[in-house]
């Protein structure tokens, strides 16, 4: 009888190192996943328009499964077709279908997500994304995309850099011309910032950022356009605006044309009990 207390607590004990050994390894798992995706990035920005299908697919097939989709997401790039890639373990299924999704990225998303979103994120498991679109067209490069999403401390947040021949007018209509609402604009470099609708009915919404470049922007347009803080996906507090993930999104807001925009950089209140 006297060794049943011995039992207990070596089983207690057991159990304790099992839970640390596994998150121990979802840490690992996450900042693994985040430099994957950070270099992931780093390559599609080198992609050039005009540039050859098998280049693309040279650099898209490293980073898993990459989805070719005859139909675009997107209308105005006018691409015959587009391959899309995406790295989250503890992401979502945002731009992907999720029956295209590896078998690892499932389970994973599927264990965290099952989990308490305020656990989660307490414990520095936070949900993210990352995204890559290419558009072809006569199998040449036609547009490239680049998109960062997280959770943050109050609320989800975005950034996304999209490169292409010219800057769509339906993006200058909304972002330079609409009253009320402009931005730093050339013909060469777009920057603009939009809520997170899509977000809104089960995870508590959030802001978004992104910029538009062509061919001819200039490196600082470039490094400014493609720029992002990588430990807002692997960090245990999260990061608090699109402005501490999105640098870029700040040159946005502190414009002095950009009315109404400032409150992007302002630590946001939490909006629902996801949060």
């Amino acid at each position: 009888m006297k060794k049943t207390p011995a039992r207990f607590v070596l089983a207690i004990a057991a159990t304790l190192v099992l839970v640390l050994s596994c998150y121990g390894l979802a840490r690992a798992c996450l900042y693994y996943e985040a430099a994957r995706a950070e270099h992931m990035l780093k390559e599609l920005g080198d992609i050039k328009v005009g540039d050859p299908e098998s280049q693309v697919l040279a650099i898209m097939q490293q980073y898993g499964d990459c989805r070719k989709l005859i139909d675009p997401l997107t209308k105005f790039d006018k691409a015959d077709y587009e391959y899309l890639i995406d790295i989250g373990p503890s992401g979502i299924y945002y731009l992907v279908d999720r029956a295209n999704i590896g078998a690892f990225y499932r389970i994973t998303r599927a264990v965290l997500g099952s989990l308490n979103p305020r656990l989660r994120r307490a414990i520095g498991l936070r949900r993210w994304d990352v995204y890559g679109r290419v558009g072809l067209k006569d199998k040449r490069v036609k547009v490239v995309e680049g998109v960062v999403m997280v959770e943050g401390s109050h609320e989800w947040l975005a950034g996304d850099w999209t490169l292409v021949d010219a800057i769509p007018d339906s993006e200058i209509n909304k972002f330079v011309t609409t009253p009320g609402v402009s931005s730093p604009y050339s013909n060469r470099y777009l920057i603009g910032a939009s809520r997170l609708i899509a977000m809104e009915t089960k995870n508590g919404g959030g802001e978004a950022s992104g910029t538009s470049i062509t061919p001819s922007a200039t490196e600082d347009e470039k490094r400014s356009a493609h720029e992002f803080r990588w430990n807002c996906l692997t960090s245990r507090t999260g990061c608090r605006t699109v402005c501490d993930l999105y640098p870029a999104a700040e040159e946005y807001a502190n414009s002095p044309t950009s009315e109404g925009k400032r409150e992007l950089c302002a630590a946001p209140s939490a909006r629902n009990s996801y949060w």
